[in-house]
């Protein structure tokens, strides 16, 4: 099937010596798990463990984004092209008002571009690899930065509403983790 990193399809995840254990979903002491962010897959392969806001694991990676531990740093990863990748949740709700659909939406930015890429070819790959962090920086300052952010904001925002029906209404987009993208 599914090309390498793409986490619809499967791909394997590293888990360092000191996560090993810690986590109900994964099998336990493994080294190396299965994951997906497809639920309907888990049910067709059960060695196949869901990546997803019900995941313990997943939890535990956004309440570290969230601790002083993390203290909202700017992550640096390498990628095919430099520019800004912002991860978002966005929510729906029914027409009563009560939340039903959720969706994590990696959006990228490259620096060249005004057009922003929902779920970058490469998004999977950065979630099973590990890399170095790069020593490089994007141009810009804090400035430039925050305006890119934005620019990701608005189009999460836009895609909030794009996937909206009579029955689903928008309910909210969160940001959860940004970095700045830096060419391999």
């Amino acid at each position: 099937g599914q090309p390498p990193g793409d986490l619809r399809g499967g791909d394997e995840l590293e888990l360092p010596e000191d996560m090993r254990g810690r986590f109900s979903e994964f099998p336990e002491r493994a080294a190396i798990v299965d994951v997906t962010i497809d639920r309907q897959l888990t049910v067709r392969n059960p060695n196949l463990v869901p990546m997803d806001f019900a995941s313990v694991f997943f939890s535990e990676l956004i309440e570290f984004a969230k601790s002083p531990e993390f203290d909202g740093e700017y992550a640096r990863i390498l990628g095919p092209k430099a520019g800004t990748l912002a991860l978002f949740k966005l929510r729906w709700q029914n027409d009563q008002g009560k939340p039903r659909w959720e969706s994590v939406m990696p959006v990228f930015l490259p620096m060249d571009a005004h057009k922003a890429i929902t779920n970058p070819d490469f998004f999977g790959s950065i979630l099973v690899d590990s890399q170095e962090e790069p020593l490089a920086l994007l141009p810009g300052g804090i400035d430039e930065r925050t305006e890119r952010i934005n620019r990701l904001h608005a189009y999460a925002d836009q895609e909030l509403g794009n996937r909206c029906s009579a029955f689903r209404h928008p309910n909210s987009v969160n940001l959860l983790a940004t970095a700045d993208v830096i060419a391999k």
